[in-house]
């Protein structure tokens, strides 16, 4: 059920994020910083080293975001796995005792 709960919070948040196309002042601005600060860091790149950099940052972010989500899925497991256990427990104690 919580799986289920975040799954629809965080599709209600993409279509959120996704029904708002225009940028106000304030991203406008934060790009504007962020291209000058690109230009500053890997001024003298070619296109293809560009490219090759970018992948490597994204490949990199996914893999911290694949491993994130491997522990969250993990600590669910564990926690489905508990609460199995314990249902049996009890319905055996139950058992036992009827």
């Amino acid at each position: 059920m919580r799986v289920l709960w975040i799954v629809c919070t965080c599709a209600g948040l993409l279509l959120g994020a996704a029904s708002c196309r225009e940028e106000g002042t304030a991203e406008k601005a934060g790009r504007a910083i962020d291209d000058a600060i690109e230009r500053l860091r890997h001024g003298d790149e070619g296109a293809l080293e560009k490219i090759g950099r970018e992948l490597d940052e994204q490949l990199s972010e996914a893999a911290k975001a694949a491993g994130e989500t491997a522990k969250r899925a993990a600590e669910t497991v564990d926690e489905t796995a508990e609460d199995v256990r314990k249902a049996i427990t009890d319905a055996i104690e139950a058992d036992e005792e009827g």
